[in-house]
């Protein structure tokens, strides 16, 4: 996870994308999540196009993800998010 105005900031609630039954590819998926300040996600889209059975197993779980919320103390605006997972076959 990378915070593209830089800082951090934690995952508190998600699982992990599973690797879709029937797909037999390998790749680097890399995802936009614009996160509000509450943590919620308010806008997520493929960063990198790649296999779409791939590209929707990640969107799928992700869009449930939750991160800590800002400080008081912290300007309150959305921030940007780039998430990178790497599907490989086992």
């Amino acid at each position: 996870m990378k915070w593209l105005q830089g800082g951090t900031r934690r995952k508190l609630a998600g699982d992990l994308p599973k690797y879709p039954a029937g797909s037999k590819v390998e790749a680097e998926i890399r995802l936009l999540a614009v996160v509000t300040p509450d943590g919620s996600i308010r806008v997520l889209t493929p960063a990198q196009k790649a296999d779409s059975r791939l590209e929707e197993a990640a969107l799928k779980e992700v869009r449930y993800w939750r991160f800590e919320p800002l400080k008081v103390s912290q300007s309150q605006v959305d921030q940007t998010c780039e998430i990178t997972f790497l599907f490989t076959l086992k």
